[in-house]
Order: structure tokens, then sequence, then C-alpha cells
């Protein structure tokens, strides 16, 4: 549709709001929450619809599109603070709503009644088309914004679900959808530049091949999607279930002994050996003293994470010390949940050592409850400067190789829907994480 005869107020409040319709398309299918992103989403499109409108006077359309792509990857990234492969995703799912239903539809549609009904496009007509546009991406806008419907779970966007997950394996994915993605949407362009060649019949039967081979391709995106969540779920509790299993081996074991070691400590008695029976005595609960600070937790999956990551710690050299001093029975977020926030935190304590040079490695965990919250401190030795706790939550900033910076802003993000927080301290070359969550009543 030519929109040189009308205002540019109107063109530039038309192009704004077509942004905006497709912007939230795409975070509704990719489960961001709307509500909480809005009002970002409108400034993003007011900032894409000026620079499209002027860049597309002085340039050709077709770049200006390409240009306007390029400029919202960046500002979603940085204002909605989510993960850079969700970023792509959700632009161009944009893009596909943008070129199948506004410019396909809406527009094609429009122009096929102005020329078969032989009206001249004057200022009136112009201004009704466009006015009725961005009336109906209104109404599309508020239909999508009360009726979310997620094809992309956030969860696949995520760098690592604890620790040594398949994360390669969920890359692949997203790139696959990348790419069916990017060449749909290229295919649906060509067509868009195209399309006037073509007869009015074959126009529309076009048209509504498009939508129909679209809604196809992202319905079985979306069903692949759901086959790999449940593998994932499979996999993730086939790792509980080994980390739980080998929790209570480890307590059977211990009950298994306990007899042994009464007869040891009543010989050693016996024969008045009181020295060796102490220093027995003190080797045992040394040994049973990790897995008793765990038995008081409510949930056996968190401590067998905890074990399991003791374990992992031990053989790279590194000691955690678990201090329970509550049971999390009352804790508002999920088991899952507790466990990505503390095996998040313990994580990126074990990396962080991983870098020292000092001989004692030893990581500090604290769970208890404080005035109705539930308080979760994990500390640890560093070298990190206090600058970089400035900037240590934002997504993608890491001091380590091969990390994405996500786990931090993860940790957010859940804590977010429960009203917790997060915040760290230095102290002395030690910096502690400390989370607190109000508890459930």
């Amino acid at each position: 549709m030519n929109y040189t005869l009308l205002n540019p107020l109107l063109v530039i409040v038309n192009l704004i709001i077509e942004i905006n319709t497709s912007i939230i398309f795409g975070f509704s299918l990719t489960e961001v929450n709307l509500r909480k992103v809005l009002k970002k989403s409108i400034f993003i499109s007011v900032v894409a619809g000026v620079l499209f409108y002027y860049s597309s006077i002085f340039t050709n359309k077709n770049i200006s599109v390409l240009f306007i792509c390029l400029i919202t990857i960046p500002c979603i990234y940085f204002f909605i603070k989510i993960p850079f492969s969700q970023v792509i995703i959700i632009v161009l799912l944009a893009l596909t709503f943008d070129l199948c239903i506004i410019k396909l539809l809406e527009y094609n549609i429009l122009n096929i009644l102005l020329i078969k009904n032989n009206i001249a496009e004057d200022v009136v007509i112009q201004s009704s088309v466009a006015i009725f546009q961005f009336l109906s991406n209104i109404v599309i806008t508020m239909i999508i914004y009360n009726n979310s419907v997620v094809f992309f779970p956030e969860f696949i966007f995520e760098d690592k679900i604890l620790f040594n997950d398949s994360s390669d394996y969920y890359n692949i994915n997203i790139y696959s959808i990348e790419f069916i993605l990017l060449s749909l949407n290229f295919v649906l362009y060509i067509m868009f530049l195209e399309l006037h060649y073509f007869r009015f019949n074959f126009r529309i039967i076009l048209v509504f091949l498009s939508i129909i081979i679209s809604s196809l391709l992202l319905f079985y995106l979306k069903s692949n999607i759901q086959y790999k969540s449940k593998l994932r779920e499979l996999l993730s509790d086939s790792q509980h279930q080994k980390e739980i299993l080998a929790y209570y081996n480890v307590i059977r074991s211990q009950r298994h002994d306990f007899n042994f070691h009464l007869n040891a400590i009543y010989a050693l008695i016996n024969d008045k050996n009181y020295l060796d029976c102490k220093k027995y005595i003190e080797d045992i609960v040394k040994d049973a003293g990790y897995i008793n600070e765990l038995l008081p937790l409510h949930h056996p999956i968190i401590g067998a994470m905890l074990n399991t990551f003791k374990e992992i710690a031990n053989q790279k050299g590194i000691e955690i010390n678990y201090y329970i001093y509550d049971n999390l029975i009352d804790m508002p977020c999920s088991v899952y949940e507790m466990n990505k926030i503390l095996g998040n935190l313990i994580q990126n304590a074990i990396d962080e050592l991983q870098n020292e040079s000092q001989n004692n490695l030893k990581i500090d965990v604290d769970i208890s409850k404080e005035r109705e919250s539930i308080v979760l401190k994990v500390k640890n030795s560093t070298n990190s400067e206090k600058e970089c706790i400035k900037s240590i939550f934002d997504i993608g900033y890491t001091t380590k190789k091969n990390h994405e910076g996500l786990g931090l802003p993860m940790i957010q993000k859940i804590l977010l829907k429960y009203n917790g927080v997060i915040y760290s301290e230095i102290l002395d070359n030690e910096i502690s994480f400390i989370v607190r969550i109000p508890v459930l009543h």
C-alpha cells in the first residue's frame, strides 16, 4: 500500500503499531511475560518505527527492513534482558507475523479490493486504510496480550539446567528453529515483493497458502519442542534418581558400618585406650558429618543434589561445607527451582575457585530462615574486584571462558515470581551471594 499522500505522523503511528503487534506476537510465542515488557516493547517499536520511516526516505525500503531487524535485536536484548538466542527467535517470529498476516493478508487483500472496485488511492482512501490497519493491529495486540500462547518455552534458551547438562543438544535445536524461520521469512519476503505481478485470484491463493504453510511449520516446531521437553524431563528425572540413589547408598553404607564402629569403640574402651577411641570417633564424625548435615532437609532431591555437588567439588580439590538451619519445608518455589538457584550459585563458586592458585579452596553454603524469609548464602574466596559487582547480574556478563553469563539472571527471573531478591557482598577477598525468599504461610 502506497502512503505517499498521507501525513507523516499518521504513517509513523501506523508503523509503530505494526511493529509493536509483531514484537508482541514474538514475545507471546517465546513465553515472555507481556505484562512486564509491554512498555519497553512500545518504546522499542517507537524507535524502530521512526527509524524505518526516515531510513526508507533516503534508502530503498528493502534495505530499511533489514536495518530495522538489526536495530531491534540489540534493543530487545538490552532492554528486556533475555538470552540472545531468544531475542533472535523473537525477531524472526515478529518478521514472520508481519510478512504473513500484515503484509500478505491485510495489505494485499485491501489492495485487491481497491483495484477490483476501481477506487483511486487519494488522501481519504489512504487515511481510511491506514486507520483500519492500525485499529485491526491494536485488536490483534489485545487478543495476543490476553490470550498468550507459548510455542517455544523459555527453558530452551537457558544456558544449562544445573550442571553437566546436555546444553549442546538444546543449542542444536535452537539453531534448527532459527534456520527454519529464516528460510520461511525469506520465501515470504520474496513472495511479498513479487505478488503484484500475479493475477488477483492467484494472489489470494498464494496468500492463504503462505498462511497455512507458515502455521504448519510453527506447529511442527511446537510439537518438536514438546517432544524435546518430555525427553528433557525424563533425562532430568533420571539424573535426580541417580543422585538420590547415590545419596541413600551413602546413608545405607553408614548405617551398615555402624555396628562395626560400635564394636571397635567398645573394644577400645574395654582396653582403656581412650586416646585412640577419641581419634576413632572423630574420624567417624568427620566421615559422616556432611551427610548428617543434609538429612534435616525436607526434600530429598535437594539433599541429593547438594551431595552430588560435594562429590564433584572434592574431585577438584574443593571443600564444600553445608550449614543447614532450615529444612525448606515452607519454601514458595518448586524443588526444581530451588535446585536451579542453589545449583547455579554453587557451580559458579566452583568455577571461580578453579581459577584460584591458593591451596585452601573452600565453599560455605548456609540455608537458614530470617524474619519470615528463607536465606541462602554461598561464600567463596575470589580475586574479582568490587567494580565487577555492578555488572555481575547482567545477561551475558561473565569472567569465565565458555560461559554465556545466564546463571545469575536466571536466578533473578525465578526470584521475581516469589518477590525474592539476590545480592552479593565482597569482604576480605571473599564473595558471598545471598538469596532471600519470603516463605509460604
